[in-house]
């Protein structure tokens, strides 16, 4: 709810100054921690990318990872959207539990990689097919969009 986020001085995601915009390019990306055998999602700003990954090296993540994806969309909103498919593939199917302490940065956008890393080579994959339609969906809707400025 908006007025709850505004109660907590966050305020509303597409009116706020900073933060987090559907409409804007943006980067989501799947990090590693191999040592704890996690794996972690996230989204973020294009201009924000190296400011993410600095804050992930800092709970050690190995951020230069060969396992690490990293996609770019035209609009954040593919990004999220792809976020909460994977967020919801973990929880609802493959019934993983957030596996970075409670507390940590982005706990919640954790997983573990599974025996033999299955739980991410499995995400890997639902990642890149879903990866496939949001490509696809944008690149229509850009097609749209020069036609719309062409005429």
């Amino acid at each position: 709810m908006i007025s709850d986020r505004t109660k907590h001085a966050s305020g509303c995601p597409q009116c706020s100054i900073g933060g987090f915009k559907d409409k804007e390019p943006a980067y989501f990306y799947l990090i590693v921690r191999p040592h704890d055998n996690i794996m972690q999602i996230g989204i973020t700003s294009k201009n924000r990318y190296n400011n993410r990954m600095s804050f992930h090296k800092g709970n050690d993540y190995n951020v230069g990872h060969s396992d690490n994806m990293k996609l770019s969309f035209n609009y954040g909103g593919s990004a999220r959207k792809l976020e909460t498919i994977i967020k919801s593939f973990w929880r609802e199917t493959l019934k993983l539990v957030p596996a970075a302490k409670k507390g940590e940065g982005g706990w919640t956008e954790t997983a573990s990689m599974g025996l033999n890393k299955n739980n991410l080579y499995t995400t890997k994959n639902l990642i890149e097919k879903e990866n496939l339609k949001f490509k696809t969906a944008e690149k229509k809707e850009l097609t749209a969009k020069n036609l719309l400025l062409n005429q």
